[in-house]
């Protein structure tokens, strides 16, 4: 496993400048409101003044709602003076009523919180008549300035699939020149502590990852997620539009005090203060920020995952104390399954275990060849009864699997037909449906498999495999495409058929012998 091994400053930090705002955001993690005080200007000027020659090349605005301090220009002014970028991002960009001219040539890059296509599903959600007119408005006086405008997009379950329709309305609609999208998920603090209402479900993130990508296809926007996801949650194909959690690396967040923090969500890991000490010192010497950097905030499971090099975890909320989390992307333990421990794929609906198995396959992608979540799609409505989850003796989930009646058409089409290697590959007549009479084999279809099976785990396939060939009397057939699957069914008393070896049988005869 590789470690971060930055220890040079920062090259962007958050600046919290007001605590007051006009919305009234039910998820907001800042809990801001339009009477909060705004921090005094002479003591934002020092905290400025304090990153000058230090690694920090770039200064973010925030709030509640930064264009709502009434020096937020002048303070735009002195960034540049000591040498920062600036970036603002707001939800009205007021000052831009005020004077437009002096807006475009103090501030770097815009970027502002859309959250959905029309004016009514955004000004609903944010609690203000008129904001989302407002806004766009105030960035169509900057359009034609060459300066960045970004959009900032809440992911939760009723905007999940409406990224792509809300930009595309943004750009079209509203001609909008919008060059780059950042992904936010819902932190459980503020306002949103202890709700659930903006978990996103697995057919969430996929709908939220296939309208990045047409985004990406269609107008080349650059779009990345603020707060990281897990990699294993993320099917394979979309990992090229994630990155591990920059706040705590190459990102800090400072308060109006100069206290700086890794994160820009939480004043939960305060690594000292900048009016007292450089910022370069401070990330180069935080025992707190070097235990960060050596991933000890991980589960042992997540740790030891084959993915996270480049994971790195995911956002750092969702696997460590400082704010608790209760949706699937903190629970998710890819040596344990993503399965709830009372679930029964008999008694569920298809879509839960789609759910599951997307996560599963974005480690194993292969499996999704094997058998889609289409074949998942007709087989369960066909026979739900076949699917079933493998747990091992100390109930801990090892697999998904169906065990599949084959009809005698079916069991010579897979061991002997090229081509048919899986249930994917048979037809309803392959299959054995109802118990007007018996099937002449078993075969077991394995769905996916968790990594890093442990001794216990491969205990319970091999005697799965084992029980099935020995008390039915019929043949056994399955498919292993890896090693250790190959290995199990050898185990299992399983053996590769002569003339087809990618399908493994236990002794082919008839189940009257």
């Amino acid at each position: 496993m590789s470690l971060d091994t930055r220890t040079q400053g920062p090259v962007s930090v958050a600046l919290h400048v007001t605590q007051f705002c006009a919305h009234a955001c039910p998820m907001c993690y800042f809990s801001a409101g339009d009477q909060a005080p705004h921090a005094e200007t002479s003591q934002l000027l020092r905290v400025l003044d304090s990153l000058a020659g230090t690694s920090v090349k770039e200064v973010i605005f925030l709030g509640g709602d930064p264009a709502e301090h009434p020096e937020i220009l002048r303070l735009c002014a002195r960034a540049h003076e000591v040498g920062l970028q600036t970036l603002i991002l707001s939800n009205t960009h007021a000052y831009l009523e005020r004077d437009p001219l002096m807006g475009a040539r103090l501030v770097d890059v815009f970027e502002t919180t859309i959250h959905g296509p029309t004016s009514e599903v955004h000004d609903a959600f944010a609690g203000s008549d008129g904001a989302f007119n407002r806004v766009v408005g105030n960035l169509q006086r900057v359009a034609n300035s060459g300066k960045s405008i970004g959009v900032a997009y809440n992911a939760i379950p009723e905007s999940a699939a409406r990224l792509y329709e809300t930009i595309a309305a943004l750009k079209n609609g509203h001609a909008l020149p919008v060059d780059h999208v950042l992904i936010q998920r819902i932190i459980p603090s503020g306002r949103a502590r202890d709700s659930a209402r903006y978990t996103l479900s697995h057919n969430d993130v996929l709908r939220l990852f296939e309208d990045i990508e047409r985004l990406s296809s269609d107008y080349g926007i650059a779009v990345s997620c603020e707060d990281a996801f897990p990699y294993c949650t993320v099917p394979s194909r979309f990992h090229k539009y994630l990155k591990p959690c920059v706040w705590g690396s190459t990102h800090g967040s400072l308060d109006a005090s100069g206290n700086l923090t890794r994160c820009g969500a939480t004043t939960a890991y305060n690594l000292g203060n900048v009016l007292l000490k450089s910022v370069d010192d401070i990330w180069a010497t935080s025992a707190q920020l070097a235990s960060f950097r050596q991933l000890q905030h991980l589960s042992a499971s997540c740790a030891r995952c084959h993915l996270v090099d480049e994971c790195r975890g995911g956002c750092s909320l969702s696997c460590s104390a400082g704010v608790e989390r209760n949706d699937y992307l903190a629970r998710y333990i890819p040596t344990k399954g993503a399965a709830p421990e009372d679930f029964r794929p008999s008694v569920a609906g298809v879509s839960e275990l789609q759910d599951i198995l997307r996560i599963e396959w974005a480690c194993f992608p292969h499996y999704v060849d094997k058998f889609s979540l289409t074949d998942l799609e007709h087989w369960w409505g066909l026979m739900p009864e076949i699917f079933t989850v493998w747990k091992d003796s100390f109930g801990d989930v090892v697999g998904y699997a169906a065990t599949v009646p084959l009809t005698r058409s079916g069991l010579q089409r897979l061991i002997s037909e090229p081509g048919v290697s899986s249930l994917a590959h048979l037809s309803d007549d392959d299959v054995q449906v109802g118990a007007e009479s018996a099937p002449e084999a078993i075969h077991v279809e394995v769905i996916a498999t968790l990594p890093g099976v442990p001794k216990a785990a491969r205990s319970a396939v091999i005697k799965y495999l084992s029980t099935q060939r020995e008390s039915l009397r019929i043949p056994v057939t399955c498919t292993p495409i890896t090693d250790a699957g190959v290995s199990l069914a050898s185990r299992a008393g399983l053996l590769p058929v002569p003339e087809k070896p990618a399908v493994w049988t236990s002794p082919l005869g008839s189940r009257h012998e």
